[in-house]
């Protein structure tokens, strides 16, 4: 497969992943439009502090053209960018467009994480996959697209590391809390129902759910042989699937999208070195 067709295949997964983002920020009444939010909450991210202004936050609040216009880039940049990608050469205009899509995605990534409880990771992961369509050639788009997929790597990575700090996976009941405090509600409304009963269930067998997570934290720190090597990443990609839909089976987390980030880790197999680069690393 050459590197112009994996361009293009990307480029139509990046549309997917941000129509189906725009599509459960629609659902869950996100959308600032739908939001109209007041309170903003900066977290310990120096980056919403300088970002999220009063006077920003104030205009926000009180301007509905604002919040509009501001949604309005989230949903039509992305397919902006697209469309160059698939159908015009100008790369200059790709670039701008790239740039561009990715700025606004990761703001609107910093005002999302401040008025709700949607976290800020996905859009960072959107952010950087508007970058990698910034080179319109073979050796930029070598380079971009591995950056992505070594972010990506870190960051699945880096949750495993997360659990270790914390000691979390010698912790014997460490599911079983998790599991409590996510389904809650659930169990005190509807106790009897399939999945209530299967909770309970891993909920009692601390060592059976405490198994399972073990078995994510393996998954997570084995991302780091991607780091070294590509011979592996089909098997990371099954492995973070299979994380993937456990979580929303169990957790009742819906990532998704997040599978539209991993796609890197199928395409990698068929991303080589340039000749060019090749007989430059020669000389």
């Amino acid at each position: 497969m050459s590197w112009s067709a994996i361009y293009k295949k990307m480029g139509i997964v990046y549309l997917i992943v941000n129509l189906y983002q725009c599509y459960v920020l629609y659902s869950n009444n996100v959308f600032l439009t739908q939001l109209k939010p007041i309170l903003f909450v900066p977290r310990l991210d120096i980056v919403q502090f300088l970002f999220l202004n009063p006077i920003f936050c104030q205009a926000l609040s009180e301007s509905a053209v604002l919040r509009f216009v501001i949604d309005c880039l989230v949903v039509l940049l992305p397919i902006l960018l697209f469309s160059l990608i698939t159908f015009m050469e100008n790369k200059r205009w790709i670039k701008i467009i790239s740039v561009l899509t990715s700025s606004v995605l990761f703001l609107y990534g910093l005002l999302i994480d401040s008025t709700t409880l949607i976290h800020f990771e996905g859009y960072i992961m959107l952010a950087l996959f508007s970058l990698v369509f910034y080179f319109k050639d073979a050796i930029g788009f070598y380079f971009t697209f591995n950056c992505y997929r070594y972010f990506f790597i870190f960051i699945f990575f880096s949750a495993g590391l997360w659990k270790l700090r914390t000691r979390a996976i010698f912790n014997n009941e460490q599911m079983s809390c998790i599991l409590l405090e996510q389904h809650l509600r659930h169990l005190v409304y509807d106790s009897n129902d399939y999945f209530s009963r299967l909770i309970y269930f891993l909920i009692n067998s601390t060592m059976f759910s405490q198994s399972l997570y073990c078995m994510v934290f393996i998954i997570q720190v084995s991302f780091i042989s991607g780091v070294f090597t590509k011979k592996f990443d089909r098997i990371l990609l099954c492995l973070f699937i299979i994380f993937i839909v456990l979580d929303y089976f169990l957790m009742r987390i819906d990532y998704l999208i997040w599978i539209g980030y991993g796609i890197v880790l199928y395409f990698s197999k068929f991303i080589n070195p340039p000749k060019a680069y090749e007989q430059n690393e020669s000389h």
